[in-house]
């Protein structure tokens, strides 16, 4: 990728190097999972894409699933967005809450009372086993009292620190945090 945007020219090793005639737009991606190397950050413009709000959330969900009720969409985008609001490792993203309102309407579990415990939903929403963790924790428990049950808020204080804290550091946990 270097060579593509500092010399305007790729090489592949069986058939040799070829030079573009005009500097080349190149646009890149990226999750934020891995750090992206300094020079390579520095050939770039950053433009960070949030997620949508919950409305137009909904819509795209509806548009890539037709088959899908209205209110099972609601419920999984209302659960999505929750979902957002934790230091998750990684927040569940627009693909996997299309599949997950496409499972809640195949399996009948929108709707139910369960929530965010319908381990169903959580296995399309939610990727990493520390994740899943943070959210059973976060959730309350229809059998304690309110008092007994030790939520896990947004600043991601807990007695060892969120898992994006653990993972990626403290500032980041700030800054996710923050959304």
């Amino acid at each position: 990728m270097l060579e593509v945007l500092a010399e305007r020219q790729v090489t592949v090793p069986e058939l040799g190097t070829f030079t573009a005639r005009s500097a080349p737009w190149v646009i890149l991606t990226s999750n934020d999972t891995r750090e992206l190397s300094p020079a390579l950050k520095r050939r770039c413009l950053h433009f960070q894409v949030d997620y949508p709000d919950a409305d137009r959330e909904r819509r795209i969900v509806a548009a890539r699933a037709p088959e899908v009720e209205p209110t099972v969409i609601g419920e999984v985008v209302d659960l999505a967005r929750r979902l957002r609001e934790l230091p998750l490792r990684k927040s569940p993203s627009i693909a996997e809450v299309i599949d997950a309102a496409r499972a809640a309407a195949h399996l009948g579990t929108a709707g139910d009372g369960r929530g965010v415990a319908d381990p169903a939903l959580l296995s399309l929403l939610v990727k990493f086993g520390t994740d899943l963790d943070l959210v059973r924790r976060a959730q309350p428990d229809p059998d304690r009292p309110a008092a007994a049950s030790t939520p896990i808020g947004v600043d991601g204080s807990s007695p060892a620190g969120s898992v994006t804290e653990r993972a990626f550091g403290a500032g980041r946990a700030r800054s996710a945090a923050r959304g």
